[in-house]
């Protein structure tokens, strides 16, 4: 049989995190588990410009769009296209004869 005591001692034995909890002024708050950090990976260029040709489309067709919403839209779809253009390489010609020649080849 086991004493008294020793149920009592149980009883009186606290949780480390119950301890931080109280001394961190977060005492009755859960702690919620960690998610993954991992943010998701940024869009492509042409997947946000196919993204925003959806949203203009949506946008057109609201009742309640005002031209302001229209034009902000297609300056950004302006902003990404001349981003587009700018980081585009320039190839010689013979670059391109030489790719049109390996595939013939091919």
């Amino acid at each position: 049989m086991a004493p008294e005591d020793e149920n009592q001692e149980l009883e009186q034995q606290v949780d480390l995190q119950a301890i931080v909890d109280h001394y961190t002024k977060k005492v009755g708050l859960e702690v919620v588990p960690e998610e993954d950090s991992d943010p998701d990976p940024l869009p492509s260029l042409s997947e946000a410009l196919k993204a925003l040709s959806i949203v203009q489309r949506f946008a057109e067709a609201q009742e309640d769009s005002t031209i302001d919403d229209v034009k902000q839209l297609n300056s950004l779809e302006r902003k990404f296209n001349l981003k587009s253009i700018k980081s585009r390489k320039q190839d010689t010609l013979d670059h391109y004869f030489q790719r049109f020649e390996a595939s013939k080849d091919a």
